[in-house]
């Protein structure tokens, strides 16, 4: 691709198997911004079409600034105007457009959740979950705030500095955790209660404590 042709690249991703891509491209026309979001397919499928582009969606109203797959047949595409979900099994179709007014502070993609974190006039702070079809599941003010937000299976992960905030979607609180390090990043080992925790320079393993509700 070239600027003077396609214009700036935004965002990019691959889906989880590789075969699939999604870009979103600024380019002026007429002295307006305008945006491009387009999907490429490299299986079987994509190879009868020309650049192996098997969809393009166009907006004059929003620009998208980051695009990613929720596994193979998914793409969520993040914009100041909100959230366009498309569905890509083979081909791009559209399933849902999710408006949002406030700004946009953070985006976490699962395999079956997206979430947003905003921010209104007065610093507030909501956080929001939909599943794949567009569908709210989830909204809660976020007391504190944080650096990094990530979903894993059916959990928000939320955290900054040394705090690690875990909540359940739809449910209650799972746990906070208080590190003697900064974090940089957390997983999940085993999608119960074991997770890794990424610093600067160490990683370390905690390992949750299984509350009576959990044994019931």
């Amino acid at each position: 691709t070239t600027t003077v042709t396609d214009g700036i690249p935004v965002a990019i991703d691959l889906s989880v198997d590789g075969t699939k891509l999604v870009t979103s491209y600024a380019y002026f026309e007429e002295n307006n911004l305008k945006n491009q979001v387009s999907f490429y397919n490299f299986g079987e499928v994509g190879s009868n079409y020309v650049d192996r582009l098997v969809g393009v969606k166009k907006f004059d109203d929003r620009l998208v600034a980051d695009v990613e797959f929720a596994g193979n047949d998914t793409v969520v595409a993040f914009s100041d105007k909100g959230i366009n979900i498309f569905a890509m099994e083979e081909y791009e179709e559209d399933v849902a457009q999710i408006e949002i007014s406030s700004t946009i502070k953070s985006v976490a993609v699962g395999e079956e959740y997206i979430g947003v974190i905003t921010v209104d006039e007065l610093g507030s702070q909501t956080v929001r979950v939909y599943d794949l079809q567009g569908d709210k599941k989830d909204e809660n003010t976020l007391e504190q705030g944080y650096a990094s937000f990530s979903i894993n299976g059916s959990e928000m992960i939320f955290y900054g500095d040394t705090s690690l905030y875990i909540v359940r979607i739809g449910g209650n609180e799972k746990a906070v955790v208080e590190m003697s390090m900064d974090i940089k990043g957390v997983y999940s080992v085993d999608g119960k209660r074991t997770y890794m925790i990424i610093g600067e320079q160490s990683l370390q393993t905690i390992e949750l404590k299984q509350n009576k509700e959990e044994e019931k």
